[in-house]
């Protein structure tokens, strides 16, 4: 298996990220991730409290729009570092747009408010875009300082440790060609795993009528082991993982705010 392996920094990630933009909301609601990430986030919101929630990873805005929806006595918030997701996602947001900030993780405490949030959460495994263990740690302090005290913080992630193993991607859509058509909307999408210098590459071959895209996304080798260790060591509490192989996502991860700042 081979792919172009792109500088692991930001930038050059939401770069990678911005080629997916035509093709993303189609392939996420083919892999039913929107939908799965509502129901799991349902657990975590009470619809009798008033709740103010971030999406710090929020893309095109498609599972903070549900959420939005679903709860419309919360108030809701969405960032990204990939410019053309947020472009989409604010013409159809049901959010004042001003709540929805191009962010890099390690600046939210710029953009936010200190001791605001009920709920932040990162799913889709993205916040293992962290270049290092350092700059993962950095992260996690930095959504702790605009949590509330006892805020949670939910995210999730892959089983690395068994893709490495197997040289497998533990997700039902490996190796199989997805067709997409919807409208004037038509493509095939491939996606593929590797481990190379010491990160986790997940390979997304796009081709449509008019392109054919390999897009490249590292993700930092951690264990939840490491993960816990980083959690408690920036001040959370009450740290729970899940893990259920068998469906997305494969392991969950969430924590509470343990004191404040």
């Amino acid at each position: 298996m081979t792919g172009k392996l792109v500088v692991n920094n930001k930038k050059n990630i939401a770069i990678e990220y911005s080629k997916f933009t035509p093709f993303y909301q189609s392939v996420g609601k083919a892999r039913n991730h929107f939908d799965t990430q509502f129901v799991l986030l349902k657990n975590f919101i009470n619809k009798n409290d008033k709740q103010t929630i971030l999406d710090a990873s929020c893309a095109t805005g498609d599972v903070l729009n549900k959420l939005i929806v679903e709860y419309p006595q919360s108030e809701f918030y969405g960032s990204d570092l990939c410019e053309s997701f947020l472009n989409l996602a604010k013409k159809k947001l049901l959010t004042d747009t001003n709540n929805i900030k191009q962010v890099d993780w390690l600046e939210l405490s710029k953009y936010f408010k200190k001791d605001i949030f009920d709920l932040v959460y990162i799913l889709g495994n993205s916040i293992f875009h962290c270049q290092s263990f350092y700059e993962f740690e950095k992260v996690v302090f930095e959504i702790r300082k605009i949590l509330k005290k006892t805020g949670k913080f939910v995210f999730d992630l892959r089983d690395w440790e068994f893709n490495k193993k197997d040289n497998s991607f533990n997700e039902p859509y490996l190796g199989k060609t997805i067709h997409v058509k919807k409208g004037k909307i038509q493509f095939t999408y491939l996606a593929k795993y590797c481990f190379k210098d010491n990160k986790h590459i997940l390979i997304h071959n796009i081709k449509d009528n008019f392109r054919e895209l390999e897009i490249n996304l590292p993700f930092l080798n951690i264990s939840v082991k490491k993960i816990v260790e980083i959690l408690k060591k920036s001040g959370f509490c009450k740290i729970k993982t899940t893990k259920d192989f068998n469906k997305y996502p494969f392991i969950l991860v969430t924590a509470e705010n343990a004191n404040n700042h």
